[in-house]
């Protein structure tokens, strides 16, 4: 497996791991420090099923089992613990930076963006068709080099993602129409990715075109 190249947190997360109480609990749970020191490279959270938010996200992570793609990544859930009350979530320690600033850095090319584009473009459509209503968001984009050298782009925000398998197969046009405003979206951001590139890099890929 690949090893994240440096330590950081993950994108549509806050830093701190305490969250607002509800009816007197927090829907957030500090790992301890021995369990997250058995595997350095991730970072591990367990939240609280307490309201419908965290039913939401925890059903939305596990969809993501279903979708395989060797460029686009996310964080990872585990099956409930403590009766059914919890569940985990894994992330990389990696330095999360969005994919614009990452552009502009010139750390990336342009076949690299491309490449990634349209991973993303496949890896939304199959989001929709399972009932994942994911909401496309630059800073929620963060391309993350592994230690082949290869770029995988990781994505966060996902507990503003919407969940209704159900709606999504009795309301296929309008779920249609969701997912063409998300692909358009990411169009229009990784355009100004490009955008972004260093000029040097853009001639330097032009000339060996």
């Amino acid at each position: 497996m690949d090893r994240p190249e440096q330590e950081g947190r993950a994108p549509g997360r806050r830093v701190r791991t305490k969250r607002a109480r509800r009816d007197g609990k927090r829907d957030v749970i500090p790992v301890p420090k021995s369990t997250n020191s058995v595997t350095p490279h991730w970072k591990v959270v367990s939240r609280r099923f307490v309201d419908g938010d965290s039913v939401r996200e925890y059903h939305v992570l596990k969809t993501l089992r279903q979708i395989r793609s060797k460029l686009i990544d996310h964080p990872h859930v585990s099956e409930p613990k403590s009766a059914g009350k919890a569940f985990c979530i894994k992330s990389p320690r990696v330095r999360f930076v969005p994919l614009l600033l990452r552009a502009k850095t010139g750390a990336m090319d342009l076949d690299s963006l491309l490449e990634m584009q349209q991973a993303l473009l496949d890896y939304v459509g199959l989001l929709y068709s399972k009932g994942v209503a994911y909401h496309v968001k630059p800073e929620y984009m963060c391309p993350v080099k592994k230690a082949s050298g290869r770029w995988k782009l990781y994505l966060g925000g996902w507990m503003e993602a919407g969940f209704d398998p159900t709606e999504s197969q009795l309301r296929p046009t309008e779920w249609e129409r969701q997912k063409t405003t998300q692909c358009d979206e990411i169009k229009r951001i990784f355009a100004d990715a490009q955008l972004q590139l260093p000029d040097d890099l853009i001639d330097l890929e032009d000339s060996q075109a």
